[in-house]
């Protein structure tokens, strides 16, 4: 008896880490060709390394989490272009407070973070929003953000990640050409020509004006700034 429970208990345990791999090999499936809507989801504690960046410390997650919300558009865009390179567009609230804006990007939660350069594609001053592009290794990636907040007379460090992908756009700038599923191979193994869609999304990228040139004494930010008062 004691023998069935352990061969029982062996063939329970492969059969697990079979749908364990099977499972990993499916999140980590590459995306698409293709245009995406994305969660977006602000951290003031790292989700992953629980580090915390941000000057005022582990003790002001309270108030470090509203303000990281508040500063951050729930949605963000996810661009996959034809040679399976990945770029993200983040939205950032109260840009009428906000100066100096960077970014950093790691390929996962564990993996160091880069530098990494953005374009601004759009500016909206009437909800004081900028859209800020960027190349990342993948969906999975996560972004430090860091940003002088004028009010505080400091800067403020926090993350960002993606999740929940659905095509789409919204009222985002896109950027990259989707095409057709390629027909790759010819029957004696030659490459074939890519067959671009009827349906290919080209927009033209805008450039803008530094985020550094906003003004910060024109606040339009219906008193969400005053929870970064708390974190001096």
């Amino acid at each position: 008896m004691q023998n069935i429970c352990k061969k029982s208990l062996g063939i329970l345990c492969s059969g697990l880490l079979i749908f364990s791999g099977v499972m990993h090999s499916m999140t980590a499936k590459a995306l698409d060709n293709g245009i995406y809507i994305a969660k977006c989801t602000p951290y003031y504690v790292h989700p992953v390394t629980g580090v915390v960046e941000d000057r005022g410390g582990i003790e002001s997650e309270g108030i470090g989490q509203p303000m990281t919300d508040s500063a951050t558009y729930p949605t963000a865009l996810i661009e996959v272009d034809p040679n399976g390179n990945t770029y993200a567009t983040v939205r950032l609230s109260l840009m009428d407070n906000i100066e100096n804006v960077s970014f950093k990007v790691q390929a996962d939660g564990n993996a160091p973070f880069n530098d990494v350069d953005y374009d601004i594609m759009q500016e909206n001053l009437d909800d004081n929003t900028t859209d800020f592009r960027m190349q990342i290794p993948s969906e999975n990636s996560y972004l430090r953000a860091t940003f002088y907040v004028v009010p505080m007379s400091r800067d403020v460090v926090y993350y960002i990640g993606f999740s929940d992908l659905q095509p789409g756009s919204a009222d985002f700038v896109t950027s990259v050409e989707v095409t057709s599923p390629a027909e790759k191979t010819s029957e004696g193994g030659s490459e074939a020509t890519t067959a671009a869609s009827d349906e290919v999304t080209t927009t033209t990228t805008t450039t803008t004006s530094p985020v550094g040139n906003f003004v910060a004494g024109d606040t339009n930010c219906d008193g969400k700034v005053e929870l970064a008062d708390a974190i001096l």
